[in-house]
């Protein structure tokens, strides 16, 4: 797949588009196809491709077509997450994470803030990462989101294993298998 959509995207940027314009969304739904696709095919130009898509992400102002906005952050951050391109990771989570409060996306607050607990992990800064999903696990426990609790619960106990911490580690996984319920993914990114 070439990269039309994001050409497109970034015209539309360069334009001045608002964040509300009809067209951006439909750029934004092609180009979130393009994302899904490329995550599950990994082509030696998708890092490229990935990093592009955020930084034109990031430059649309306003909270307009904030789902789809907020999709594509989320899979930029899981792919930059997953081939261990951490710095932009997090500044990936950190841009997703800034959308969902500025446009009151509740679950979206919830999968940034564990994204951030995630890179945040993966960069050994266990702390912050105690902290991100802290604030996850409050407001999914809040929403009665069950589902994104044990996710964020899940991602502690790795977390915990990660950085030695066993015996911490393991009240995380034991409430999960306790709490799980038939269909639930466990897929945070």
């Amino acid at each position: 797949m070439g990269s039309l959509h994001l050409e497109r995207l970034e015209a539309l940027i360069h334009s001045g588009i608002t964040a509300s314009e009809p067209e951006l969304k439909i750029v934004l739904d092609h180009l979130y196809a393009d994302l899904i696709h490329r995550r599950s095919r990994s082509s030696l130009d998708s890092a490229d491709y990935f990093g592009r898509t955020l930084h034109a992400l990031e430059k649309i102002k306003g909270i307009g077509n904030s789902q789809i906005r907020l999709a594509c952050f989320h899979q930029c951050c899981g792919f930059l997450l997953h081939h261990g391109n951490l710095v932009t990771a997090l500044e990936a989570a950190e841009q997703y994470h800034s959308l969902a409060v500025r446009a009151q996306a509740i679950d979206g607050v919830t999968k940034s803030l564990n994204l951030r607990g995630m890179v945040n992990g993966e960069l050994g800064n266990l702390n912050e990462a105690i902290v991100q999903y802290a604030e996850a696990l409050c407001i999914a426990r809040r929403e009665g989101d069950l589902e994104s609790a044990g996710i964020v619960i899940n991602n502690l106990g790795c977390a915990l294993n990660y950085a030695g911490l066993y015996l911490e580690a393991i009240p995380c996984f034991t409430r999960v298998i306790a709490v799980a319920q038939p269909g639930w993914t466990f897929r945070a990114d």
